[in-house]
């Protein structure tokens, strides 16, 4: 009975041990990462628009300020609409599942060096086609997530989602990967 009290104190440290173990990685994400999060988690998917196109080219592992994150790199462009601004465009990704979806900035720039010559007849500016989205593999949940490009126009606030061709991305407990159907 006199070791009673230090049986509490055990499973104590135990509870807070565990605590630790399961709640650290998700709130050093939260706190100090910055680069790679998603903008958002479990957004709405907007409506499908086939007038755009993309392909997703290879995912990355990449460090940036210190941070261990994936680059996901491709290319896509949208036919704007009749009466639309295709300068007010801005390009997102969303990595979607039928569990949650994710949407990610994109950097605009980087293009496949012989793209001008498949798309010479298009009145494009070719050299914001590229595109590059920072994933920060802790942010995502364990998966198969289907990778979407979206288009959002900055003036009304619309937005228009391709998820064809189908690439995946898919997220084991240990690894991050691009599947391509």
């Amino acid at each position: 009975m006199k070791h009673v009290p230090h049986l509490g104190l055990h499973i104590l440290v135990w509870i807070l041990m565990l605590s630790y173990f399961f709640l650290a990685p998700d709130l050093f994400a939260l706190l100090f990462i910055r680069n790679g999060k998603p903008l958002q988690v479990d957004a709405p998917i907007p409506p499908e628009s086939n007038h755009i196109n993309f392909v997703v080219e290879d995912l990355m592992p990449n460090v940036k300020d210190g941070e261990n994150s994936y680059e996901l790199f491709g290319w896509a462009f949208m036919h704007p609409e009749a009466g639309m601004d295709s300068g007010s465009l801005v390009q997102e990704i969303m990595l979607v599942s039928d569990e949650r979806n994710y949407l990610f900035s994109v950097r605009s720039g980087y293009r496949k060096p012989e793209l001008p010559e498949k798309l010479t007849d298009i009145q494009l500016n070719l050299d914001s086609l590229g595109f590059s989205a920072l994933l920060l593999e802790d942010s995502i949940q364990p998966g198969k997530y289907r990778i979407a490009v979206v288009f959002r126009n900055t003036s009304d606030g619309s937005a228009f989602y391709r998820d064809k061709p189908v690439y995946y991305l898919v997220k084991t407990p240990n690894t991050l990967r691009l599947e391509r159907k």
